[in-house]
């Protein structure tokens, strides 16, 4: 079985990929260097590269406090390649996993 971790040089990535799989299981867990995320061309190669069991997208702009001043930066990251992801698991039916934390959404209404 063959999963991909996007954001694998990253802290969850890292976390991801030390974690004991099964011996079955096997990784690519490509950092940002490797692949662009937001680039749909890009995603779509790699999706078409591997009979993925899963994709799981640890990736993310994570600079909190550089979020509101680089905008287009933080959109692209958090908005962008999750919907590009998205698109191209679901074309080919693989389950995707999309990573977050309670810093960006606790799970809780906004009440609105």
């Amino acid at each position: 079985m063959e999963i991909l971790i996007l954001g694998g040089g990253g802290q969850v990535g890292t976390e991801l990929k030390a974690y004991p799989w099964p011996e079955t299981v096997s990784l690519h867990a490509p950092d940002r260097a490797s692949l662009d995320i937001t680039d749909e061309a890009a995603v779509a190669r790699i999706i078409a590269a591997r009979d993925w069991a899963a994709v799981i997208n640890a990736a993310a702009y994570t600079a909190v406090d550089k979020a509101e001043s680089e905008v287009a930066a933080a959109w692209r990251l958090n908005a962008l390649a999750p919907a590009i992801l998205a698109a191209a698991t679901h074309a080919k039916a693989i389950p995707l996993v999309h990573v977050s934390t309670d810093y960006v959404f606790d799970g809780s209404s906004s009440g609105a």
